[in-house]
């Protein structure tokens, strides 16, 4: 990584592990429905118990309006605020809410190795990549990181920048006063348009975990065989890195136009910061659980059992044919789940889902999930919350974002509310100006 120069190179050198992960903002402009003076803002904090779910936490500026001041950190208010585990982006069809998450999935795709490919944002066939349309494209992911740096644990704020010098964000103030969340620290990734390369303003804990996760990128084909010899999909260094996943219930993730489904789920024991889940098929699961040790693959499925007999009201028993290897320390499932094909479009949905954040999810991932309610009609939308909430129980490392198109489907997650632990953040796109 030359370009990163001798400061970063000192810090390259250094063991960075990331122990838990959670967003705070994600600011975008330039891009999409997103060309005005003032950016496109999600916050994670959460709804405060006498909050309604009927009410958007924050609204999106519309037609000129801004909802929040450009390019700010949360006010002191919302620093007082836990950070939601789901964040549920509300807005009718149009208005920008898959370019938002594919935004967020594209900063997280900046990360990955130049040797690697860059993430789309665009809906339209031909659109530039993430990061690369032009100069005036600006975007920023803050989130909130506990770290070690060779041994030593940090609590940092973590910013992910492209489209300026400097990140257009400012944390220092805010934390020249205090902390933010825990947080006293600023770690900064930035990234000029056009080049994978980290600018000149980032600095060197930034720097160190933009080695750590190109590294362990980089290594992921080599190390293939190595990890079925192995039986584990992701070693313990590497469930120390984070990583987005994009869920897709029809025709995969955000990528899904350009790989195919089979090419989205290749190498999917070992590691990408920015992953592309296609869904769970009736052909079997095999990559899905390729290198998992026996162990895991049977508590990955007695916990799909449990979700699809809550789901039915009913016992509902899935078990694994599999041809395993008869070596026990090189298992190559190429398995099946039996009974797939009899489940309902819903149930294989929600089976994708669970089975797809259980086999490649860290203890620092943020999934996205576009258009939930066209696969879960309103009548099964508090099933579904129900569900993902024992998903989020099982996987306290773990963020949810999610894109509905209208306020009663978010309202079927106040449950996420009254839980502690948990926690629901809610903003309206388009057309909506109320706190």
């Amino acid at each position: 990584m030359d370009a990163i120069g001798s400061f970063g190179r000192r810090w390259a050198m250094s063991a960075v592990s990331i122990l838990s992960l959670k967003p705070i903002q994600f600011a975008v402009n330039g891009i999409g429905l997103f060309r005005r003076r003032y950016p496109a803002l999600l916050r994670f904090c959460r709804l405060h118990n006498e909050e309604s779910m009927a009410r958007p936490t924050y609204a999106m500026a519309d037609a000129g309006i801004p909802a929040f001041p450009a390019w700010t950190p949360p006010d002191t208010y919302d620093r007082g605020r836990e950070l939601a585990r789901l964040l549920l982006v509300v807005g009718r069809s149009g208005v920008g809410k898959s370019t938002l998450l594919r935004g967020i999935h594209g900063s997280f795709g900046l990360l990955a190795s130049p040797a690697g490919e860059s993430l789309s944002t665009g809906s339209q066939p031909g659109e530039r990549q993430f990061g690369e349309a032009s100069t005036r494209v600006q975007s920023q992911l803050d989130l909130r990181v506990t770290c070690n740096v060779d041994g030593e644990p940090r609590e940092l704020i973590l910013s992910v920048w492209t489209g300026g010098d400097r990140p257009p964000v400012d944390w220092s103030a805010v934390l020249s006063h205090g902390d933010a969340w825990g947080a006293r620290e600023w770690a900064r990734i930035g990234f000029r348009p056009g080049s994978r390369n980290p600018s000149e303003a980032s600095d060197g804990i930034g720097l160190a975990i933009l080695d750590a996760i190109r590294r362990a990128e980089e290594r992921r084909e080599t190390d293939r065989k190595q990890v079925r010899a192995s039986g584990n999909a992701l070693a313990a260094g590497l469930r120390r890195l984070p990583v987005s996943l994009s869920v897709g219930f029809d025709g995969g993730g955000f990528d899904a136009s350009r790989n195919s489904t089979r090419e989205a789920a290749m190498s999917g024991a070992t590691y990408r910061v920015a992953r592309d889940c296609p869904p769970l098929a009736d052909s079997g699961v095999g990559d899905l659980f390729d290198g998992l040790d026996d162990a895991r693959v049977d508590a990955i499925v007695d916990h799909l059992t449990a979700v699809v007999t809550a789901a039915r009201g009913r016992s509902q028993k899935l078990e694994l044919s599999s041809p395993r290897d008869a070596v026990p320390a090189a298992p190559d499932h190429g398995a099946r789940l039996r009974h797939l094909g009899g489940l309902s479009r819903g149930e294989r949905a929600l089976l994708s889902l669970h089975a797809n954040v259980l086999a490649r999810a860290t203890q620092a991932t943020l999934v996205l999930v576009d258009d939930l309610d066209l696969t879960f009609p309103s009548s099964e939308m508090p099933a579904f919350s129900r569900s993902l909430a024992r998903l989020a129980r099982a996987m306290p490392g773990v963020t949810f974002v999610a894109a509905v198109h209208d306020l009663k489907s978010a309202q079927a997650f106040d449950l996420w509310d009254r839980e502690p632990g948990l926690g629901v953040a809610v903003v309206a796109v388009g057309g909506f100006h109320e706190r």
